[in-house]
């Protein structure tokens, strides 16, 4: 099985490809998941589906106090959405999602067509 800085070359590697638009996302509302922050996303590669979506948990301090956090989550997903692994939480997954988010308004575009006036 692959390391953890293996999974994060993997992940860089999604960056750049969604970066250059060989990986096209969409928002997938129907994607449900527990704690979910704004919308998951949805793309595949290599004949895999993928999701990508922000989401909340619970660091506890104590025993009995906890601080709500956020972490981004990366996983395999089965063609209606259902999760098959997910990935290991990696600091350069918030990378990815914001390259999703991006691609997904279209940014790139809008500052192309606004630089060109």
């Amino acid at each position: 099985m692959a390391t953890e800085r293996d999974w994060g070359k993997a992940v860089a590697k999604l960056v750049d490809k969604t970066n250059s638009n060989e990986i096209i996302w969409i928002e997938n509302p129907k994607l449900e998941r527990e704690n979910l922050v704004g919308t998951a996303y949805t793309g595949g590669a290599y004949g895999r589906g993928l999701a990508v979506y922000e989401y909340k948990y619970r660091y506890y301090t104590d025993a009995e106090e906890y601080e709500w956090r956020e972490a981004v989550a990366i996983e395999f997903v089965r063609p209606g959405g259902a999760p098959e692994w997910k990935w290991p939480e990696l600091p350069v997954s918030w990378q990815l999602l914001d390259a999703v988010r991006a691609q997904v308004a279209r940014a790139g575009e809008f500052y192309d067509a606004l630089v060109r006036e």
